[in-house]
């Protein structure tokens, strides 16, 4: 993709967009660490604390490790409205109506495709 060629709309329309997946990612990620971290699973895998399994696994600083794993610690106290997701059960998540991630997502790829 040449971005040259992309008016300051377009990049605007990728930059939102872009943005809008990678924190849907990342509320994800955060929402999987929160559900390994109640099953334990780093002392089962042989990690000392959450924090070294998910620097080890995600392939990340022990600062961003750390950083995901206190979001994920707090997850159980914010109100559903806030979360990019909700509980489906205690094992299924699924993206929240409040937030418009999926249309800014959607929205950037298909300037995208429509560009290439």
């Amino acid at each position: 993709m040449e971005f040259g060629n992309l008016t300051d709309d377009q990049l605007d329309e990728i930059v939102v967009g872009a943005e809008a997946g990678v924190a849907q990612l990342r509320a994800l990620e955060t929402a999987a660490i929160a559900e390994m971290q109640a099953r334990k699973t780093h002392l089962e895998d042989g990690y000392r604390s959450i924090v070294d399994w998910v620097a080890a696994r995600a392939d990340v600083s022990h600062k961003t490790a750390r950083s995901l794993c206190w979001t994920a610690s707090r997850l159980t106290h914010a109100p559903e409205g806030l979360l990019p997701w909700r509980m489906v059960s205690s094992h299924s998540i699924e993206p929240n109506r409040y937030h418009g991630f999926r249309k800014e997502v959607v929205r950037a790829t298909s300037v995208m495709t429509s560009l290439n």
